[in-house]
């Protein structure tokens, strides 16, 4: 007979305190008294990638990037559209340049859209990656059974793109938890990734922030709140209220910004983001960084 606190990660029963994958919204989430579902794997933007279509031996059961590749591409994009994503921040995803890949790679972002393919069974996991664009999603993904049919998991990130001049910075998503029927996740500050792809160093500035959140699985929007920004610093410094930043030519790095602490309860199908205005030389543009943020249910046996 088992006694104590037990809570339910991924359809098992674990210890408290282990924390449980992130799912990614999907079209029919669970009630909020569902078990929290495993999630696909995350996609972050680490490595440089780029290179040309891959070949290889596999077999052409398991993996072909053909013309099913292509028209699971293009109905992939079809679906983004329709989900919201404007046509303008699709601009050169190319359904005939997939790329098939077998297994999943972080992928960083190009100057040119990425249009990904991942063979599963019956069905493809179509990555689409925008070019860097001001309000452009960070990253979509379709899964499109390999006769060109939806499959019903349509995933537009809440992060976004923001470009001005030569400096790129793309809104990271974070993960948070907590307890179904407990206090709520607290969060206080965003990440951003920074590319300087000029020929001199810019002073970025932090300007203001808003907290936006959404509640039936849909992108995150709605201001909440205008939170006090708290400050800006690199990955491994210290926010100490500092609302600007030194970014060297040529220089790519993470950043972090702090700002009055908000509230984020996973009650159905909830959404968080950061929404960041950023200044270089005058000009503003912001930027939103999500919060995945799930909720953990424990199990009394």
């Amino acid at each position: 007979m088992w006694g104590g606190l037990l809570f339910l990660c991924c359809g098992v029963a674990v210890a408290p305190l282990l924390a449980c994958a992130t799912p990614e919204p999907k079209a029919a989430p669970p009630p909020p008294e569902a078990p929290v579902a495993e999630a696909a794997a995350p996609v972050s933007a680490e490595p440089s990638v780029g290179e040309p279509a891959v070949t290889n031996d596999l077999s052409e059961e398991t993996f072909e990037c053909g013309e099913t590749a292509v028209s699971a591409a293009r109905a992939a994009l079809a679906a983004a559209i329709s989900e919201g994503v404007a046509r303008e921040h699709l601009e050169g995803c190319a359904p005939e340049g997939v790329r098939c890949e077998e297994e999943r790679a972080p992928l960083r972002a190009d100057e040119r859209c990425q249009v990904v393919a991942y063979r599963r069974g019956d069905r493809w996991e179509i990555l689409v990656r925008p070019q860097p664009a001001a309000g452009a999603p960070t990253r979509v993904e379709v899964w499109v059974d390999v006769d060109g049919a939806l499959s019903g998991r349509v995933s537009v990130a809440g992060s976004t793109w923001g470009v001005l001049g030569d400096v790129r910075i793309e809104g990271l998503e974070r993960r948070k938890s907590h307890t179904h029927g407990g206090p709520p996740a607290r969060i206080g500050g965003a990440g951003f990734r920074v590319d300087n792809r000029g020929e001199a160093a810019v002073e970025l500035k932090l300007r203001r922030v808003r907290w936006l959140v959404a509640g039936q699985c849909e992108i995150p929007r709605e201001e909440r709140a205008t939170p006090k920004p708290a400050g800006i610093a690199r990955e491994d410094g210290v926010i100490d209220g500092m609302m600007a930043l030194t970014i060297p030519a040529g220089a790519s790095t993470t950043i972090e910004i702090g700002h009055e602490v908000q509230s984020a309860y996973m009650a159905y199908c909830d959404r968080f983001a950061t929404a960041a205005v950023f200044a270089v030389d005058g000009a503003e543009v912001e930027v939103i960084a999500e919060h995945r943020v799930i909720r953990r249910t424990p199990l009394r046996r």
